[in-house]
């Protein structure tokens, strides 16, 4: 699968706050050179693009899959915002923070 988001060791500093323990520092190092948040922030826009929703939330995207996916789902929101592919709306939903495709195109 190709590479769309370059990752870096700064990405890997932004996952684990300052405060967290080295083994949750290292974690994150890990997931980015191993490129499994690429594989999951890519699996998560495949899985907002074949939504059918005009704005979404974490968990009816969780839901339209299996709810057992919902925090990976979560946690890689924010990750897709930095990148430019979704950006909030400033709305809540069911205490979730509401979410849209940057340029998605209806009714092609």
């Amino acid at each position: 699968m190709e590479n769309l988001f370059a990752e870096t060791v700064e990405t890997a500093r932004a996952l684990a706050r300052t405060c967290d323990p080295q083994t949750s520092k290292d974690a994150a190092l890990k997931m980015v050179k191993s490129g499994a948040l690429n594989r999951q922030e890519q699996w998560v826009l495949r899985q907002i693009e074949n939504s059918m929703f005009p704005d979404f939330t974490a968990l009816e995207i969780a839901r339209g899959i299996k709810d057992k996916y919902y925090y990976i789902i979560q946690r890689r929101l924010s990750g897709l915002n930095d990148k430019g592919k979704i950006e909030l709306t400033g709305e809540r939903r069911d205490g979730c923070r509401v979410w849209r495709l940057v340029n998605r195109k209806y009714g092609n």
